[in-house]
């Protein structure tokens, strides 16, 4: 991976956009921490700048201030290619949802996600299997720490995660010629294993 200035501009725009914002059930982790993973992922497998800075920049449309950030003004500065990425990697949501809601609502989302990754491109696969992958990493290391308990914090059951990682495996494995399918599939597994 090279450093240029278009890395170096997504990575303020990336901190400044998560600045207020938490990993999910660790409220002293900062969530840049997740975007800056997905990115060093990303440059394991490739050194396309386009997917690299859409992997830093991947949760600002769906996470961040939409005053702030919104799809017109990243285009003015990121360009098309990497804001349709952005795009494809997106997940639709409300986030006026209630948590009640957003859990009865995980499985329709998810099935529409799957739906989508089969039509997306290989640049959308590549950054969406890099923050399934970051997701898992932090799951497995989080219940090192703290057991079964973690899955109080998620939307969907353990068995319902599992069913959502194999799924998309199973797209990823036909559409994305790339070795970072064979070690999300790894890592889902061990999830599996979990007791």
């Amino acid at each position: 991976m090279k450093y240029t200035s278009q890395i170096e501009h997504a990575i303020q725009v990336a901190a400044h956009a998560h600045r207020k914002q938490t990993r999910k059930g660790s409220p002293d982790l900062p969530y840049i921490s997740h975007p800056f993973s997905v990115f060093v992922i990303l440059s394991e497998y490739t050194e396309d700048e386009n997917v690299l800075i859409a992997g830093l920049l991947h949760d600002v449309l769906e996470d961040a201030d939409p005053t702030e950030y919104s799809d017109i003004s990243l285009r003015k500065v990121f360009g098309d290619k990497i804001v349709s990425t952005i795009k494809e990697v997106s997940e639709s949501k409300d986030g006026n949802l209630e948590e009640s809601d957003a859990k009865s609502n995980w499985e329709e989302r998810k099935n529409a996600y799957l739906e989508h990754s089969k039509t997306s491109s290989e640049e959308a696969l590549l950054v969406s299997t890099a923050d399934k992958l970051h997701n898992l990493e932090s799951t497995l290391l989080d219940y090192e720490k703290s057991g079964s308990i973690i899955w109080d914090r998620f939307n969907a059951p353990r068995e319902k995660q599992i069913w959502f990682y194999k799924e998309f495996i199973k797209i990823i494995s036909m559409r994305l010629n790339n070795t970072i399918t064979r070690k999300l599939a790894t890592r889902v597994d061990e999830l599996e294993k979990l007791s």
